[in-house]
């Protein structure tokens, strides 16, 4: 029995497949676009859905085009690379008020606005896998849902410092060790790419890279970043970025005292900008090393308005019988939760900006807010990662009087 079959792309969905219907079930397809009737293999599945891979389009749409990267086919990086730019974006944005209505379950929001830079040359923080050696290093991505290494000659949307050093690596005149099974690079303020080399357990081949730290000029303030921890990748939206999610907090804190929460502060890059700004800055953070990295910064800077504490937010919130009138928080990919929720409710700041990578749970989130008496009064998607489904979200929430 053939397991090919002939599908008509419905839509895509909120994880980047385009999503087609046979008999009644659900099939996932990546890399084909709404609107195309494709011949794809279907894989066994489960009772109401399977996935697909395409094997041929028969009916292209007109927004595909020809991808600008010799691996795309290969490689599990840029799997929309072939979507025009302009057609991803207003994808993501109908992917994004999607989610808000249903899983936010609350129907009237604001119009989403978009940031959006290059399509290409925008990453400037980047991991290759290392394979088998030969006069150079052999690097690359990861293959679609595969650990299998794609190696890549060329790669369009690194910045040019990091294409420079992937050329000089598979070339050989940047000595890689041979025993390196990955690579974390990033391109520093002064535009030269540093990198470290990890062993097969992902541990950094030289002690000394966990004490290095990278340079970068944001909104005018200069910051050091650990090597190893974490960076934004889009050097070409970072500075827009990081201005949309401090505008107009200061202002807001000093009508109330000056003072603001940043909750899951990280390294500090949006909570020192604002204490560059003159903003009274308290800093909430649970991972050490990245603490470390803000109070550094703030000591070198001489931001002394600005205090930093390792803390869980759920647990230091839930100790809190009081926190400031305006409050940032930008959590990991798994959202703020229902617990977090919960005690930003009893707390009550006034003024609310979250930060997201991820739409279900930003609006798993906010929708409860909104519900709790919070007015969402801007939302806005940042394409920090195009060619894929990726998105930042900055939603901005006002109490009810």
């Amino acid at each position: 029995m053939s397991n090919l079959v002939d599908l008509r792309i419905e839509r895509v969905a909120p994880g980047g497949d385009a999503v087609a219907r046979l008999d009644g079930r659900v099939v996932f397809v990546p890399r084909a676009l709404p609107g195309e009737r494709v011949l794809a293999r279907l894989a066994p599945g489960k009772e109401r859905w399977s996935r697909a891979d395409v094997v041929e389009v028969l009916e292209p749409s007109p927004e595909r085009v020809a991808p600008p990267c010799l691996h795309a086919e290969r490689c599990g990086g840029c799997p929309w690379m072939h979507w025009d730019l302009a057609a991803q974006r207003r994808a993501k944005l109908e992917l994004l008020a999607d989610q808000l209505r249903r899983l936010g379950k609350v129907e009237e929001w604001p119009t989403i606005g978009l940031l959006a830079g290059e399509g290409l040359g925008w990453r400037t923080r980047v991991e290759w896998l290392a394979g088998a050696w030969r006069s150079g290093a052999v690097l690359g991505y990861r293959a679609p849902k595969s650990h299998d290494l794609v190696e890549v000659e060329r790669c369009p949307i690194l910045a040019p410092a990091l294409q420079e050093l992937l050329a000089d690596m598979r070339g050989g005149a940047r000595a890689l060790p041979r025993q390196a099974r990955s690579v974390q690079a990033c391109v520093d303020e002064g535009g030269a790419a540093a990198f470290s080399a990890h062993g097969p357990a992902g541990e950094p081949l030289d002690a000394r890279d966990g004490a290095r730290v990278v340079r970068r000029r944001v909104a005018g303030v200069e910051m050091e970043f650990p090597l190893l921890g974490f960076q934004q990748g889009n050097g070409d939206l970072l500075e827009r970025f990081v201005a949309r999610v401090v505008d107009g907090l200061l202002p807001a804190a000093r009508a109330e005292g000056g003072e603001v929460l940043d909750l899951y502060c990280g390294s500090g890059l949006f909570a020192l900008t604002l204490a560059a700004e003159g903003a009274l800055l308290l800093g909430v953070e649970a991972d050490r090393a990245a603490v470390r990295a803000a109070r550094s910064n703030a000591t070198r800077l001489g931001l002394d308005s600005a205090r930093v504490e390792v803390a869980d937010a759920r647990a230091w919130l839930a100790e809190s019988a009081r926190i400031p009138p305006v409050v940032l928080v930008d959590p990991p990919r798994t959202g703020l939760g229902e617990a977090v929720v919960r005690e930003l409710v009893r707390l009550r700041p006034r003024v609310l900006r979250h930060v997201s990578c991820d739409a279900a749970t930003l609006a798993r989130d906010a929708g409860a807010l909104v519900r709790a008496g919070w007015v969402c009064t801007r939302v806005d998607l940042v394409d920090m990662f195009p060619h894929t489904a990726h998105m930042e979200i900055v939603l901005d929430l006002e109490l009810r009087p």
